[in-house]
């Protein structure tokens, strides 16, 4: 999932904050 975002973008860091 964590690879999932991390491939998904730049942004992957407002995903994983989003997330938590």
């Amino acid at each position: 999932m964590m690879r999932t975002l991390f491939h998904g973008g730049p942004p992957f860091s407002t995903k994983i904050a989003a997330l938590e």
